[in-house]
């Protein structure tokens, strides 16, 4: 028998330090023992991300093999069937309602044991997630150590970028911890995996599964098979996507046992077209049913091979074709547990075949970055299709932009969700006399974006019972309250999603905010150079020190979709509710024309999840999938206030402080819309700026006469209170009392600065008592983060 001869642990641990240390080191095949010691290393590094066990220990299986297998496994005889779960529990905490509801996704590494290229792209995958997560929660609300959490930020933030991993990327990677559960499996076939061997013992486990099979004791034989069961029969899955090694490069999805079409097949279709082009290259990985020919659209033989395919697929609804399991092995197996619920496995089920070339496997800077086919390497392709396919498993619609200016982040790992997400410290207090504000939003986790509007509503319109600001609750009750909300009409309507065939549409490049961090750096901009990035075209993003492209948000990956809300329908002192909601794949809900089996609409979660309102489907331990029409933002809260129009808005910012607070400016930029509406004329704009200049000029020509009586007012306040520059280069100021006067401290977030005086009272609501802002004559100028 085959043995595998393995490193050395304390090696093996040495190695995945300084692998996971360095900014360019390339990818390697990943040995079963190196798994297992970094799955141990990552439950003491991340304990809030990620969870890690095995079916032996969770489910109580047997383990396959003898002792002397897989030795790394200790104090045990045979193999482990090693998985984790990547979730952020603090937002989610286990047997929470939000918990519940989070979107599954599985990915697994090849059954066959003797194939490493799998394990080692779901390992490399979840260890970006991981990192880019953790890196994002720093600076924490809860965090003792403020300054060094801001260190830390600043360190981590500047190594994910050494690696090819922009800002733009880390928050998108980090949303995606977040907002879903992601199951890793990354060595079904342990024992196989060990001895190096196609099968497990001599079974090969893709036969293994009760989708047509018609003799219940050639099913469930291995324990691989039996932790997937298991697996299944714990979750809820929308997507399973599978790594493994072939002659060719390509994606395969249901039906492989039938010869037919099935009758999701339009879902399955727009899913791996768009992972194939997520791979990039010359040539983009071909896709098609697993019973075609690839790229030949004619059904023309069945693949046994194929049987756990098409089980997650239909295992719990084409009941004829799935047996109940009574194998003998490992002292037989509940027959029960392959008795399936009728909405289990309804997975959108796709294979991912490599042929893998070992000379070189690419970088981590390869996965976002690769210049052309000579970077777009094996490892890092099928990262970059892997964590897509953790972005579509559900649509998301997110509210970045305020007057021209990015807000803070609707999504920040590790962190507590407050029950009213109305006042989830994104509050932004507006001049009444702008008379319109400008707000943009993006709408991700889907392909085909149908509708999208911006919904409003006086905070005290909201009913009480509605119960309109709990998370749990988002979307029914926004729906349910409909009619309180004004919708304002969006300059596109429709569009298409980030990784869609044709890219994202109404492009990023014409978003009209700019970039906001509260870490001091010169990346911490981003350039959109290409729309169509990781979809064959790569390169989207880059540092912006290159003056020829215009920065856009750093958060922004995806299309962009703008409006202005008329203050004048609104009264100073309002409250405004804020909230984008969008429609997305609804030609998801069609089946295919020609070669139909069986004769049912659309059967999987994926599907019925965005196009179903009346779907719904709980488990015994409450995990639930419920369909809906229209997808909502976490909202926003916008205060009109009586003040200067010159400050724009102010953003509440508490993420790095949340005992006193971040305020930043928010500008006024030109209107958006065309010269029919009435704050957008073109000659009222060339004539407001006209304005503006005289106004500058008057300003300079009175300047020495004023100077005399803002020294004296600026004298009297500095009694009470002192600006103290911050020298550490974080880019923050802060006003700190000088005496035991018991003024608030108000922290300002500034990027650079050479000289200002500044005072400005806020309120706990967020509203601005009084704003006074004087920048003393200097010839550099003030650039605000």
């Amino acid at each position: 028998m085959a043995r595998r001869i393995i490193i050395p642990s304390f090696l093996s641990l040495v190695y995945f330090v300084a692998s996971s240390t360095s900014a360019i080191d390339s990818f390697h095949l990943w040995e079963p023992n190196e798994i297992v010691e970094t799955l141990s290393a990552w439950k003491k590094q991340y304990p809030n991300l990620v969870k890690v066990s095995t079916s032996q220990q969770e489910y109580g299986l047997d383990q396959a093999g003898t002792s002397e297998d897989c030795p790394y496994d200790v104090h045990h005889s045979g193999c482990l069937n090693h998985f984790f779960t990547i979730q952020d529990y603090v937002a989610h905490p286990i047997g929470s309602n939000s918990a519940a509801s989070l979107p599954e996704i599985l990915w697994t590494g090849s059954m066959h044991g003797d194939q490493q290229f799998g394990p080692s792209v779901v390992m490399e995958a979840a260890s970006i997630l991981l990192n880019a997560a953790a890196c994002e929660a720093k600076p924490n609300l809860e965090a003792k150590n403020w300054q060094q959490e801001i260190i830390e930020a600043q360190s981590c933030r500047s190594e994910l970028r050494s690696q090819g991993i922009d800002d733009a990327y880390r928050q998108w990677l980090a949303r995606l911890v977040v907002t879903r559960k992601i199951v890793v499996v990354p060595n079904p076939n342990a024992l196989g995996q060990y001895r190096q061997t196609h099968l497990e013992g001599t079974v090969d486990p893709l036969e293994d599964f009760p989708y047509n099979n018609d003799e219940s004791q050639s099913c469930m034989r291995t324990i691989t098979a039996r932790t997937m069961n298991e697996i299944f029969r714990d979750h809820v899955f929308q997507i399973a996507l599978s790594f493994t090694e072939g002659e060719e490069n390509k994606i395969s999805y249901s039906w492989g046992s039938q010869l037919y079409s099935a009758p999701d097949h339009v879902t399955l279709h727009d899913i791996a077209e768009s992972l194939s082009r997520t791979v990039g290259g010359e040539e983009v990985y071909p896709f098609a049913p697993s019973n075609s020919k690839i790229l030949d659209l004619y059904f023309q033989n069945t693949d046994p091979k194929m049987a756990f395919q098409d089980w997650a697929y239909a295992a719990s609804w084409e009941n004829p074709r799935t047996k109940q399991c009574n194998p003998e092995s490992f002292g037989g197996y509940d027959s029960s547990k392959t008795k399936y619920t009728a909405k289990s496995n309804r997975a959108v089920s796709l294979t991912v075949s490599s042929d893998v070339t070992m000379e070189d496997l690419g970088s981590m800077r390869d996965v976002f970055h690769a210049k052309d086919d000579v970077d777009n390497l094996d490892i890092a392709r099928n990262m970059r299709l892997a964590l897509v396919s953790a972005d579509l498993v559900e649509p998301y619609v997110s509210i970045f932009g305020i007057n021209s200016v990015s807000i803070s982040e609707d999504v920040v790992p590790l962190t507590r969700n407050p029950e009213n997400i109305c006042d989830k410290s994104r509050i932004v207090t507006v001049p009444h006399s702008l008379k319109t504000v400008i707000v943009e939003w993006t709408v991700g986790g889907g392909l085909n974006i149908g509708d999208t509007d911006l919904w409003v509503v006086r905070e005290e319109d909201i009913p009480d019972d509605s119960s309109a600001c709990s998370e749990d609750n988002l979307y029914d009750s926004f729906g349910k309250i409909e009619e309180s909300f004004k919708k304002y009409p969006t300059h596109r309507t429709n569009g298409k999603g980030f990784f869609s065939k044709t890219g994202p549409n109404p492009s990023p490049m014409d978003s009209v905010t700019k970039p906001f961090s509260i870490l001091n750096s010169r990346h911490n901009s981003v350039t959109l150079i290409d729309t169509n990035s990781m979809g064959g075209h790569r390169n989207i993003i880059k540092n912006s020190n290159d003056d020829n492209y215009g920065t856009r948000s750093a958060s922004l990956l995806g299309p962009v979709f703008r409006t202005e809300i008329d203050l004048r329908d609104y009264e100073v002192g309002d409250r405004l509710i804020l909230v984008a909601g969008a429609t997305v794949d609804q030609n998801w809900k069609e089946s295919p024309v020609e070669y139909h089996q069986p004769s049912v609409p659309p059967q999987s979660h994926l599907a019925n999840m965005r196009t179903n309102p009346n779907y719904k489907y709980t488990t015994k331990d409450g995990k639930e999938v419920e369909g809906r029409m229209r997808w909502f933002s976490i909202p926003v809260t916008v205060v009109v206030e009586d003040i200067d129009k010159l400050v724009g808005g102010i953003e509440m910012y508490k993420r790095f402080d949340p005992d006193n607070g971040y305020a930043k400016p928010v500008s006024r930029p030109i209107s958006i819309f065309n010269s029919d509406n009435d704050n957008g004329d073109s000659s009222k704009n060339v004539v407001w700026v006209s304005l503006g200049v005289s106004i500058g000029f008057f300003l300079v020509a009175i300047s020495c006469i004023t100077f005399f009586i803002l020294a004296r007012r600026t004298r009297r306040r500095r009694k009470s209170r002192q600006v103290a520059i911050d020298g550490d280069g974080d880019g923050m100021f802060k006003t700190t009392p000088t005496d035991n006067s018991g003024l608030p401290i108000t922290t300002y977030n500034v990027q650079e600065i050479k000289s200002s005086d500044m005072d400005m009272d806020v309120d706990d609501n967020g509203s601005l008592d009084d704003v006074d802002l004087h920048l003393a004559r200097s010839q550099e100028s003030v650039r605000w983060a």
